[in-house]
């Protein structure tokens, strides 16, 4: 008796879906052979980018948040009290995206001449999402601009820009996105060395700000050589 392997069935299994793509109605009749059609899975909101043609988002976010086995719903911007309250009470965890840097003026300080393009329409929506989100105490995971917001919003600062501090590294790579550009040391009693198990790895960078202090409500688990956190 001949037994096919775990990843050769998978592979049998994608093959069938490509010689099948058109044919939704197969899909359907073996999605509803059971019930429930679907285990719960964790609902995670992705709060969307805002350019030419309105909300959107860089793909790597929603289907990162599938391959780990959560539902991706992505949050446009919008200040509506409602809209962000009812979206908060129908997710398990956010993430904060990246994209533009913020008006600083939200936090107290002028533009600084370095300071790039703001991104108007997501600042006022994200400044409350993530303080309604904190009183929720919803898990959040903040990229690029999102670890600014996050922090900005809840008693940290930002540096507007940091290319012109001296001794700092390049933060802001030429090198396509998946190659590194320098090193981060780890902290071992964090839950990032746990997944690495390593007190330095190497990353990817693109971006020109960084968080300056984190207030009372973070602890730094993570720098450059340089001192970025």
């Amino acid at each position: 008796m001949k037994y096919l392997s775990s990843s050769t069935k998978r592979q049998g299994r994608e093959e069938r879906k490509r010689m099948n793509n058109y044919n939704w109605k197969e899909r359907i009749a073996d999605i509803c052979k059971s019930f429930p059609e679907s285990a719960r899975c964790p609902v995670i909101g992705i709060t969307g980018n805002f350019g030419d043609k309105g909300c959107e988002l860089a793909v790597g976010y929603y289907k990162s948040v599938i391959r780990a086995g959560g539902i991706p719903i992505i949050i446009p911007p919008s200040d509506d009290k409602d809209v962000i309250i009812n979206t908060l009470d129908k997710i398990d965890g956010l993430i904060l995206s990246g994209g533009g840097d913020a008006d600083p003026r939200y936090f107290g300080e002028e533009p600084s001449p370095l300071l790039h393009t703001i991104s108007k329409e997501r600042d006022l929506p994200e400044i409350l999402t993530i303080q309604l989100a904190y009183h929720r105490q919803i898990p959040i995971l903040g990229i690029c601009r999102g670890i600014q917001m996050m922090v900005s919003v809840l008693g940290g600062s930002i540096h507007q820009d940091i290319g012109h501090i001296e001794g700092v590294l390049q933060h802001s790579q030429e090198q396509e996105r998946d190659k590194t550009s320098h090193s981060v040391n780890l902290k071992k009693d964090s839950i990032l060395y746990s997944l690495y198990n390593k007190e330095k790895i190497e990353v990817n960078s693109f971006h020109h700000q960084a968080v300056k202090e984190v207030g009372d409500k973070f602890r730094i688990i993570g720098t450059s050589s340089d001192g970025v956190i």
